[in-house]
């Protein structure tokens, strides 16, 4: 079980385990990963029985690889590569977010900012940026989306990540914004 950072589906060089994940193989053969995300399954299958591998994973990782998988029992070891990628680190902005008028950002969003980027070393590598305010203003908005994007992708690049940073973007208009900025992915 590794995490795989790039989303590629590929357990690539430099992409850690992840631990404490649970691999349900059937017939009551269930395991957790070990803190480099590796396990093994003993199985006293007969040789072409076909077996279910399910892995269940630690909150709040998202499968990229297949998951469950079917596995033909044979007399050679089996090797399961599950990958899982954390959900993406939502910044949601707010017409408050931004010197009236301007695409420039408060200074305590500016702050913010810097967190998110701190917050993805820890093994995430995706931005959702949703501007969620009641500006209708599709010109300002949209400079203020590409604004953020450019800062965080600044700050990315800055600190010496070889992942590539992945951005989505959003524009909903809501009228009552709530009081966070910064929100961790749903559950």
């Amino acid at each position: 079980m590794y995490n795989d950072l790039n989303r590629n589906g590929v357990l690539d060089a430099n992409e850690p385990g992840i631990s404490g994940a649970r691999v349900h193989a059937g017939m009551g053969l269930d395991v957790t990963t070990n803190e480099n995300g590796r396990y093994t399954v003993e199985c006293a299958a007969k040789p072409d029985t076909r077996i279910v591998v399910r892995l269940d994973l630690p909150a709040p990782y998202k499968s990229t690889t297949p998951n469950p998988v079917v596995v033909r029992v044979s007399d050679e070891m089996s090797v399961l590569l599950f990958g899982a990628a954390l959900d993406p680190m939502q910044l949601r902005l707010w017409d408050e977010t931004f010197r009236p008028g301007s695409i420039k950002l408060t200074n305590s969003a500016l702050a913010d900012l810097e967190k998110v980027v701190s917050m993805l070393r820890d093994g995430r590598s995706e931005v959702e940026i949703i501007y969620a305010g009641a500006e209708r203003n599709p010109t300002l908005v949209l400079g203020r989306i590409r604004f953020v994007e450019e800062i965080v992708s600044a700050l990315w690049r800055a600190q010496g990540e070889h992942w590539s940073l992945r951005i989505t973007r959003q524009w909903r208009v809501e009228e009552h914004p709530p009081s966070m900025l910064l929100r961790e992915p749903r559950p």
